[in-house]
């Protein structure tokens, strides 16, 4: 049992996790040579054969051309397979998966998916499915059409390989290490690996970047006619739990384990190229986003922009590590209109508006009641207390909020809701501080 990290270990904890959050944050192209080899490599482990691959350029963009995959299908099925098999067929292949395309979901993506995505992700998907066809498809088309494409792609498209045998290798595999490491590594060791790499990358990498692309394309495809395919192949943004695992592994802590093979695919993979939608003979490949920006604390966030971009128009809008409408995070703050934040519901993102928009500017549209200056209090000089009603910007008859400064950093203020029952400046600080100050009780 190691109850004791060499020099080499302890300052590898730090080296390791800043080098995992490079991986989940990066914004290079694929590399579909590692990529190809390492999917080759899972789908013998699970005795399938080797699968195509159809390359998309984000996770939306696949969702789509999967959701098509059917229209493309039949498209094999109409073509002439004759003499004039060359460029014909994939003009004809074309022609009928763009008149189905259209005719099926064309509408719904028009009226459900945002004009900022739409507008490069059609011609995005039309040059993709275009290319792929040509480069994926296009030399062995005739002994493909009936075998692979036809008869068994849709077949299996609903099944997701990764969900039903490729997770059972991937949790029981965990589990073996998980147990490994119980058996060699001292508690206190295992939590501080733990709390440095899994759960600092957790919460940078797929809090912050995975979850919330998941939700973004939960949303746009949930207000489709489109089905939401699950990918459980995040890839790039896996590292989150491959980089614990790994660690352990990569500094010398555990006896060697076969187990360790795999998990040297799945660092690979994370390495190599963005989410994965894997099915029975065929894989769908999305690139790493191309554009990634961050705040000083980690956090998806861009005023002015998307935070995270891919090629085709597809990405994020974040402020502070909260998803925001286009509106507020593209909106300059002095064009932000307050009507905005009295129609929004979500609290983070009122609270994102509040931030942009100004506290100052914000309380100019209430009354203030009163201040620090009126009672004879030194405390509450040094963090200039003031009471205001906000109550017309919530549509209620008062909304008591306390303004304080931050007494930590320099020119910082503070806007704090409190109670109904709060209006004047004594009850609010005493609602604020719950009675825990002993100076509150020679209020008057």
């Amino acid at each position: 049992m190691k109850d004791k990290l060499t020099k080499k270990q302890e300052y590898g904890i730090a080296e390791w996790r800043e080098h995992c959050l490079k991986i989940g944050r990066d914004t290079s192209p694929i590399n579909k040579k590692v990529t190809e080899e390492s999917w080759n490599k899972f789908y013998k482990i699970l005795k399938k054969d080797k699968p195509k691959f159809w390359y998309c350029q984000s996770p939306l963009q696949a969702q789509i051309i999967i959701n098509i995959f059917p229209e493309i299908v039949k498209a094999f099925k109409v073509v002439d397979k004759g003499e004039n098999i060359g460029d014909n067929i994939r003009e004809n292949i074309w022609v009928n998966i763009w008149e189905n395309i259209r005719a099926n979901i064309g509408a719904n993506i028009r009226a459900n998916i945002g004009a900022n995505i739409r507008a490069n992700i059609g011609e995005n998907i039309r040059e993709n499915i275009r290319d792929n066809i040509g480069d994926n498809i296009g030399d062995n088309i005739r002994d493909n059409i009936g075998d692979n494409i036809g008869d068994n792609i849709w077949e299996n498209i609903g099944d997701n390989i990764w969900e039903n045998i490729g997770a059972n290798i991937r949790d029981n595999i965990r589990a073996n290490i998980r147990a490994n490491i119980g058996e060699n590594i001292g508690e206190n060791i295992g939590a501080n690996i733990g709390d440095n790499i899994r759960d600092n990358i957790w919460d940078n990498i797929w809090d912050n970047i995975g979850e919330n692309i998941g939700a973004n394309i939960r949303d746009n495809i949930n207000n489709t006619k489109l089905e939401n395919i699950e990918t459980y192949s995040w890839c790039q943004h896996d590292i989150n739990w491959i980089a614990y695992h790994k660690y352990f592994e990569k500094y010398g802590l555990l006896p060697y384990d076969e187990n360790f093979k795999i998990f040297d695919i799945w660092y690979d993979l994370a390495c190599s190229c963005g989410w994965c939608y894997t099915f029975k003979n065929i894989v769908f490949v999305c690139e790493k986003p191309n554009k990634l920006e961050l705040n000083e604390r980690g956090q998806l966030h861009k005023d002015g922009g998307m935070a995270l971009e891919y090629s085709d128009g597809y990405g994020l809008h974040m402020l502070n590590g909260i998803a925001v409408p286009k509106y507020l995070a593209e909106t300059s703050s002095e064009l932000l209109d307050i009507e905005f934040f009295k129609k929004e519901q979500n609290a983070d993102v009122k609270t994102e508006f509040v931030r942009k928009y100004g506290v100052d500017r914000l309380l100019t549209l209430g009354n203030k009641i009163d201040d620090w200056k009126n009672h004879n209090q030194e405390w509450w000089k040094k963090s200039e207390y003031e009471l205001w009603d906000l109550g017309s910007l919530f549509n209620l008859d008062h909304a008591y909020h306390l303004r304080m400064k931050n007494l930590s950093v320099d020119g910082v203020f503070h806007v704090e809701a409190v109670s109904p029952q709060s209006d004047t400046l004594p009850k609010a600080i005493q609602y604020r501080l719950k009675g825990k100050n002993d100076t509150l009780t020679n209020i008057k």
